[in-house]
């Protein structure tokens, strides 16, 4: 004999939380390439800064002089990777690939916005600690 499987009506709050998931996973996808573009206006704005006065920075250790702007070079790149458009075909109609491709573009994404934020991260630690050497 088969059983049957009763449901129960969601509350009010259990709709409004899905719904809420819902919605915030959607904004994700802004805000990691929102991040990525910040990342890509700070790693700019700093590097040019430091090129700009490279000759007038004292740093006695020319592999601390460059370790810098190397590493917010790194950061600048991986921001720019990181924002590119994920592209895999993905058939609407199976929803399997379409978690599957959720899956991968956060990890995708989400590595390159590590990546970057490491690396500018350990650049103004070494420019830290090349103003502090002197």
């Amino acid at each position: 004999m088969k059983q049957v499987l009763r449901g129960e009506t969601p509350s009010e709050e259990e709709v409004f939380y899905k719904d809420w998931c819902r919605e915030t996973q959607k904004e994700n996808i802004g805000v990691q390439n929102e991040t990525f573009r910040l990342f890509i206006t700070l790693d700019t704005a700093l590097l040019s800064l430091y090129l700009g006065f490279f000759e007038r920075i004292s740093i006695s250790c020319t592999l601390l002089k460059l370790a810098s702007p190397a590493l917010i070079i790194g950061s600048l790149i991986s921001a720019i990777l990181g924002i590119f458009p994920f592209g895999v075909t993905v058939n609407p109609y199976v929803p399997a690939e379409i978690k599957d491709y959720k899956k991968a573009r956060e990890r995708y994404k989400g590595f390159w916005l590590a990546v970057s934020a490491v690396l500018l991260v350990a650049g103004l630690i070494a420019l830290l600690i090349a103003r502090a050497l002197g």
